[in-house]
């Protein structure tokens, strides 16, 4: 895979260069403004181009909306430090988009996506779509669509289903989260991941802080970087 980095912050780019090396991607160029990357672009035709959001100038959103407009463009990843422009990119036909400062799990997972042959394997579900879910009496195989919310706590990722029972999942919350997010699940806070579905309500704690109301009666929190996005992929 062949990447090529639009950053301002020549720091950030050597940075996420070193990453995306480490994982086998070979970076064939880099530009600190739009004009530059979009003449880099042409010339290096690569694979992935990953755009800083706010720059200087022309901004990543507006430098991403013209790349799309190439003859066979490439995969486009926004990096930013504010969640609120991910739908925005979305709308752009990004691929995805990396929360600065972008970590080497989320990166990969990133890569995952963009690489046919990887891909599948990392996001290919359990036999007939289910999850495989831990308790004390064996291994419950259950359907995304059962799935309440689910939960970090002590170390340990729990599911919480529909039915009220609570289960245990052998891998991370990002894990979880790779798996569930393109059946409509969102990470709201860093310890909860919940179907957008099945959010009931938005509660206001004060001092810019939230919490939502599940189906199930749950309230679960919403991280501060992360309510920008809940709310758009909402409508309010």
């Amino acid at each position: 895979m062949r990447a090529f980095l639009v950053d301002d912050e020549i720091l950030v780019r050597g940075y996420l260069a070193e990453l995306l090396v480490e994982q086998g991607v070979a970076v064939v160029g880099e530009a600190g403004d739009a004009p530059s990357a979009l003449a880099g672009i042409v010339e290096s035709r690569p694979d992935v181009v990953f755009v800083d959001v706010r720059m200087p100038g022309i901004s990543g959103l507006q430098l991403a909306d013209e790349i799309r407009r190439l003859s066979d463009p490439p995969h486009i990843v926004l990096a930013t430090g504010h969640s609120e422009h991910a739908v925005a990119g979305f709308d752009l036909g990004a691929a995805d988009y990396l929360l600065k400062p972008v970590s080497p799990e989320r990166l990969m997972r990133c890569l995952a996506r963009l690489r046919p042959e990887q891909s599948t394997r990392a996001s290919a579900p359990a036999p007939f779509g289910r999850l495989p879910l831990r308790s004390d009496a064996g291994i419950r195989l259950a359907d995304p669509a059962e799935v309440a919310c689910a939960l970090s706590r002590e170390r340990k990722v729990f599911v919480r289903l529909d039915s009220g029972e609570e289960f245990r999942f052998a891998g991370s919350l990002a894990e979880l989260e790779a798996r569930l997010e393109p059946l409509g699940f969102l990470r709201i806070h860093d310890s909860y991941l919940v179907p957008v579905a099945k959010i009931r309500e938005v509660i206001p704690l004060g001092n810019h802080e939230f919490e939502v109301r599940l189906a199930d009666g749950r309230r679960a929190p919403v991280g501060r970087t992360r309510y920008p996005v809940l709310r758009k992929l909402l409508g309010f």
